[in-house]
C-alpha cells in the first residue's frame, strides 16, 4: 500500500480526496470517529494471529504480564451480526453492533476490538498511536495462539 492508494472521507463516508473507492469498512472506521471524539486515528488490520482469533469469534485471552501490560482484561470480539446486517451493511445496523462492545466509558483506555469473523480494529488519540496499538495487538495474539496450543 502506497499514500496515493490511501482515500480520505469525511465523518460521513463522502470522498474528500483519493481517486480509489474506499474501503468496505468504512462505516465502521466512520462510527468510531463520530461516536468518540478522544480517537483521532483508527488502525484496522487483517493481521494473521489477531484475525485468526476474530474469524473464530473468541476474544483473545489474558496469559500473562506482556498482554496485562498494555490491556486489563481479554480483547474482546464484538457482539455477532445478524445474516440482514452483514447483508445491508447500514450504518444504523452497525451502530448498535459496535458501539455497545466498543468501550462505555473510555475508548482510549479500550484502544481495540476484534470484528467477529473479521480482524481488529485498533485506536488512539492519533494514527501513530492506532497502528502501535495494532502491532501490540498482533504480538499479543501471537503469544495468546502459542499459550493456548500448549
Amino acid at each position: 500500500m502506497k499514500p496515493e492508494d490511501l482515500v480520505v472521507t469525511d465523518l460521513h463516508g463522502k470522498i474528500v480526496e483519493g481517486s480509489l473507492r474506499p474501503s468496505s469498512d468504512l462505516p465502521t472506521h466512520v462510527i468510531l470517529y463520530r461516536e468518540f471524539a478522544s480517537i483521532g486515528g483508527v488502525a484496522h488490520t487483517h493481521s494473521r494471529a489477531a484475525t485468526s482469533w476474530a474469524q473464530a469469534q473468541r476474544e483473545i485471552p489474558c496469559f500473562g504480564t506482556t498482554h496485562a501490560d498494555y490491556f486489563h482484561g481479554p480483547i474482546p470480539v464484538t457482539k455477532p451480526l445478524s445474516p440482514a446486517q452483514i447483508r445491508h451493511r447500514l450504518r444504523s445496523q452497525y451502530r448498535p453492533c459496535h458501539r455497545s462492545t466498543i468501550c462505555k466509558t473510555r475508548p482510549i483506555a479500550s484502544a481495540r476490538r476484534a470484528r467477529r469473523r473479521h480482524a481488529p480494529f485498533c485506536w488512539g488519540a492519533t494514527p501513530t498511536e492506532a497502528a502501535h496499538v495494532a502491532v501490540i495487538v498482533e504480538e499479543i495474539a501471537a503469544m495468546a495462539s502459542q499459550n493456548a496450543c500448549g
